[in-house]
């Protein structure tokens, strides 16, 4: 039984990859990868099977007492028996089944979730720019356009009230005229005499 992140070391395939792949597949890889699951994955992955580095393991190595003295012996790696589970004693005492996730998924997604929003956030404050831009350039020209129509309001307000006096003046004068015309057509008054005793 070999580790998952044994596998993906060895082989150079990452690890989340990997995993996903073999669950997708059936491969339970809780307790490390089955012979089976390893053949489908370097199949899959198209690469070579890890070389197995186990050395033959011996509880005592041969020759290791000597009727007269201890003599230096050859190393031999030791290892657990065929078969040993160690996840299985790790349920036996604790009992407790945890969940891995991969984190570094997570990781990803939450840098594409800010990015996005980020992204987001710059687009609206280019459109409330632009439109601020434009909400102030049309403040200037009503500002500009006001200023000219009280100026020319006023001028025109000043040639009313001049052409008003005028008027004024003109229907008075003819009025007048008129009047003289009218007396011009009229008797004169002959004075009258006192009368006689």
């Amino acid at each position: 039984m070999k580790s998952l992140h044994s596998f993906a070391t060895e082989t150079e395939i990452p690890k989340s990859t990997l995993k996903r792949w073999l669950n997708a597949n059936g491969f339970d890889t809780s307790n490390g990868l089955s012979e089976d699951a390893i053949a489908a994955a370097c199949a899959h992955f198209r690469v070579e099977p890890p070389q197995s580095t186990v050395v033959n393991a011996e509880i005592v190595p041969a020759n290791f007492f000597q009727s007269s003295e201890l003599q230096a012996t050859d190393y031999c790696e030791a290892c657990l028996p065929e078969g040993f589970d160690p996840a299985a004693m790790v349920k036996f005492f604790d009992g407790v089944a945890g969940q891995a996730t991969d984190t570094s998924a997570l990781v990803s997604v939450a840098q594409m979730a800010i990015q996005a929003a980020d992204v987001a956030m710059q687009n609206k404050i280019a459109q409330q720019r632009e439109v601020l831009s434009q909400a102030e350039k049309d403040q200037a020209t009503l500002d500009r356009m006001l200023a000219e129509a009280k100026v020319k309001l006023q001028i025109s307000a000043m040639e009313s009230k001049l052409l008003a006096e005028r008027q004024t003046t003109a229907t008075r004068v003819t009025e007048a005229r008129f009047q003289e015309l009218m007396g011009m057509g009229k008797p004169i008054a002959q004075p009258t005499e006192p009368p006689q005793p």
